[in-house]
């Protein structure tokens, strides 16, 4: 499943604001928080798209199936966090977090359905497939598919234009689409440790990256339009079979001399 970054901070925050609030008004903060509580719940209660979603997830994966218990709200189903009462997106999925959970076969097409979703972390399970209704997540910002066993992932990805960092380390990966270079806010990057035996030229057209890990393929070369991300600062060639670079990435290149950190 998936898995995003812990909110808890944030609530905490919002947990505070609203505990003041209610005491203004003669209420105490832990009426304030059932009431909120229930807001939420009513939101869920009405997001058919939500529900239908993640019930399906939940049918057709087995780990899914131990980790959610069927009868409970989903608001408290491990790892996916709602939009809090009161806000644009209250009652919506806005990040799942399941790292690690022994996730097997392909993440159905329903999760396409979850357009508020922000942050989406499925890396350290058993994955082989992701659909192409990805794409459909318009307001994502991060996504984590590492550690898994994906050998492709769906060209979709490239409407993405809100993420600014993608994982997919750690996979079984032979190329990534060219569409990725339609990534325009992608500022990190990370491909190391598959079996790329080349990347497209399309990402050179990634003007917003500062991190590319390329780490642990099997590259005998790169894309010399790769050598325009100027923007970069850290970028991780080790561990490949490299004959040659374009003349941006050679020692005391155009990229060393605007101060990325370049390790071949």
């Amino acid at each position: 499943m998936l898995v995003l970054n812990d909110p808890a901070a944030r609530q905490a925050g919002s947990d505070s604001d609203a505990g003041s609030d209610a005491d203004s008004d003669g209420l105490g903060s832990s009426d304030a928080d059932s009431d909120a509580d229930a807001d939420v719940e009513s939101h869920v209660d009405s997001d058919e798209g939500a529900d239908d979603v993640l019930r399906a997830w939940r049918a057709e994966c087995p780990e899914l199936r131990a980790l959610w218990e069927e009868s409970a709200p989903m608001t408290e189903w491990a790892g996916v966090t709602f939009g809090e009462a009161g806000g644009a997106d209250a009652g919506r999925v806005v990040e799942i977090k399941l790292e690690n959970k022994g996730l097997t076969g392909d993440v159905p097409a329903e999760q396409g359905g979850l357009t508020a979703l922000t942050g989406l972390y499925l890396n350290g399970n058993e994955l082989t497939s992701m659909p192409a209704e990805l794409g459909g997540f318009t307001a994502l910002r991060t996504l984590y598919l590492s550690g898994n066993k994906l050998t492709s992932v769906p060209a979709e990805l490239g409407c993405l234009t809100a993420l600014t960092g993608l994982h997919l380390d750690r996979n079984r990966l032979t190329s990534v689409p060219a569409a990725l270079g339609g990534l325009i806010a992608l500022s990190t990057l990370i491909l190391k440790k598959n079996q790329l035996t080349s990347v497209p030229a399309e990402l050179g057209g990634l003007t917003a990256l500062t991190f590319l890990s390329l780490r642990d393929n099997q590259l005998t070369s790169v894309p010399v339009e790769l050598g325009g991300l100027t923007a970069l600062t850290s970028l991780d060639l080790r561990e490949n079979q490299l004959t040659s670079v374009p003349a941006e990435w050679e020692e005391g290149g155009a990229l060393e001399k605007s101060g990325c950190d370049i390790r071949r």
